[in-house]
């Protein structure tokens, strides 16, 4: 029975907002309370129409005025009809029904349930006039777009919606709720970080967004519009591998770091990675030490023959991560998407006088305290030896700053002292000042079997040169032995002779302490002046080594000589002649094909006049 006087209250439905696969925001207001308390309010809602409080429904308070409510539990792309309600003692009044559809399930991850109703919110508006993408397609029905805010270095989900073409998209994004120990949302101030879940893929990939209007951190109550949503797709990197030694590294982020995973499609002839600690991959014993690549790490990688590594994951922005380098010897990547010259790029740690010499895998330098180049460029893919002087953190420039310029002329190549062995896995490094010999003349290193291990040309009287240590992978002699003497010699540019050279004046660059002699230490950086020419020799050179299709041979004979060169197998037994002729004197450049001897290892047998050498050859054809 009514009480008299008594009336329905009346109630006006609000407009539904933050429409999701699962929930919704309504809400109304209670205009007239009928003459009696309205103890009950909220809304109520149904797949049917007319839905009333016997339906599912929401109380929100009681009493007079607006008031919001959140319609949960719904089902995926379902339509639902709603309508606010009041209660009093006459009665249920109700207001005007509104319908909405929810949007497609995208069965979005579980790293993205995030807490609701923590007490402030903000919203985010994408207008489907923006037309996102995921790589080449457009966005489609059950794509997701998240906001996440950070706890303890993770990323938690603050709210998401989901997509559905042909609809505006409005997210509710949760703030923290300060009743709560546990940080439940985003902080005043805190910037929105973004992810996008691809339906299609079923995979997640970040986002940057550019934002019409309202801001791109949190505020309470605020409301972004989004202008442009640049989603982050996996890119895919491809690395050429040379037989022997590699110095690598990255510039994507891959989902797995794990060594077994990278390496995984060409383990088979991957001997061994190694990082600048030593520590160790070895597939064919299941080894690793490593564990995850370090994407501030570069790494040395020897293979069995030439194979590509193929890396994907989401491109690495390289301002934004610097790499924290110890004093001495590190092993660094380059994380840029283009080459960039070595002077722009290592220019934080020059700034500081930190770096003392850079290295490439070829044995190249830069040493900017000596204005020496000869890498020029610092390449994708490949990883790089720095010595620095002290603690130093390298910040590379970001991808759109170009190639940047280089202050220092790259240094030429000797064209005449040419090693037979490169890439060796271990090296050292020789500064030599030569002031009393022409510029472009050329100083190489030699071991006690009188073979070429390192080489450089004389610019403005100085010159770097890289001494490649033996390989322990190799069955054969390529290199210096620790701690084996050595000596030089010289090819003077303007009378085009070798002569015999020594080195005084000897001191180890890292710590000033004078040597007693020219020896092979691994990693070590030694300066040197050139006494005058000595004596003049003749001159034997084979490249390249392993030798394959073509071999070919430098010599040079003091006078007019009778030279032969002739390839033995290990039997003695003659495969080829290569050279059987009377030379003037002079530098002799020499090519023979080999193409079609068997792979294995040979011995060269040259004489020039009373002179006998026996050179050691691997072929692989």
């Amino acid at each position: 029975s009514f009480t008299s006087g008594t009336t329905l209250p009346s109630v006006s439905t609000a407009n539904i907002s933050n429409i999701t696969y699962n929930s919704a925001q309504s809400g109304g207001n209670v205009t007239n309370d009928g003459g009696a308390n309205v103890t009950a309010r909220g809304v109520c809602w149904s797949t049917s129409q007319n839905p009333t409080i016997a339906n599912s429904k929401t109380t929100d308070g009681s009493g007079t005025g607006s008031f919001s409510s959140s319609i949960t539990g719904l089902q995926s792309n379902t339509t639902y009809y709603v309508r606010a309600y009041a209660t009093n003692s006459a009665g249920t009044g109700y207001g005007e029904q509104v319908s909405f559809k929810t949007l497609t399930n995208s069965d979005v991850p579980e790293s993205w349930n995030f807490t609701e109703n923590t007490g402030n919110y903000s919203t985010i508006i994408i207008p489907e006039a923006i037309e996102p993408k995921i790589g080449n397609r457009d966005f489609q029905d059950g794509d997701a777009i998240g906001f996440f805010f950070t706890r303890n270095d993770s990323l938690i989900c603050a709210g998401y919606g989901v997509w559905e073409i042909g609809q505006n998209m409005a997210i509710a994004v949760w703030g923290d709720d300060n009743q709560t120990l546990l940080k439940d949302g985003f902080s005043v101030n805190e910037s929105y970080k973004i992810k996008v879940w691809d339906v299609v893929q079923h995979k997640e990939f970040d986002a940057n967004a550019i934002y019409e209007s309202g801001n791109s951190y949190y505020t309470i109550n605020g409301i972004s519009e989004i202008s442009e949503l640049n989603v982050i797709v996996s890119v895919t990197q491809e690395i050429s591998l040379l037989s022997g030694w590699n110095m690598i590294s990255i510039n994507v982020n891959p989902e797995n770091k794990s060594m077994p995973t990278i390496w995984n499609d060409i383990k088979s002839w991957v001997n061994i990675v190694k990082n600048g600690a030593g520590k160790t991959y070895i597939p064919a014993y299941n080894i690793n030490q490593i564990g995850d690549w370090n994407l501030h790490h570069g790494y040395q990688a020897y293979l069995t023959s030439n194979k590509t590594l193929v890396a994907s994951g989401s491109p690495i922005e390289p301002e934004n991560s610097p790499i924290i380098l110890n004093s001495g010897w590190n092993i660094i990547p380059y994380l840029r998407s283009s080459n960039m010259s070595i002077v722009s790029a290592l220019a934080s740690l020059t700034s500081s006088n930190s770096l003392v010499i850079a290295k490439n895998n070829s044995g190249k330098t830069y040493i900017p305290q000596y204005n020496i180049n000869q890498i020029g460029n610092m390449e994708i893919g490949q990883g790089y030896q720095v010595y620095l002087s002290k603690l130093d953190t390298l910040y590379y420039p970001s991808n759109s700053q170009g190639k940047g310029n280089s202050s220092f002329e790259v240094s030429p190549e000797p064209n005449f002292l040419i090693p037979a062995y490169k890439r060796t896995g271990n090296s050292s490094t020789l500064i030599i000042r030569a002031d009393n010999l022409p510029n472009k003349s050329e100083i190489g290193v030699y071991n006690t079997d009188d073979m070429l291990i390192g080489s450089g040309i004389l610019i403005n009287g100085t010159t770097a040169i890289t001494i490649w240590g033996d390989d322990e992978n190799s069955t054969y002699v390529d290199g210096a032995k620790r701690d084996e003497k050595l000596s030089i010699k010289v090819y003077n540019n303007i009378s085009k002779k070798l002569y015999e050279a020594k080195l005084v004046n000897i001191i180890n660059y890292f710590n000033n302490n004078t040597l007693n002699g020219f020896t092979y230490v691994k990693d070590s950086f030694v300066t040197a002046d050139l006494e005058t020419e000595g004596t003049e020799v003749s001159f034997i050179s084979i490249n390249p080594h392993p030798a394959t299709g073509i071999l070919k041979l430098q010599l040079m004979t003091k006078n007019n000589s009778k030279v032969s060169v002739q390839l033995f197998n290990l039997a003695g037994e003659l495969i080829q002649n290569i050279v059987n002729d009377a030379l003037s004197s002079g530098a002799w450049y020499i090519e023979s094909d080999i193409s079609k001897i068997s792979t294995g290892e040979y011995n060269v047998v040259i004489k020039i006049d009373n002179l006998i050498e026996i050179r050691k050859l691997i072929i692989n054809n």
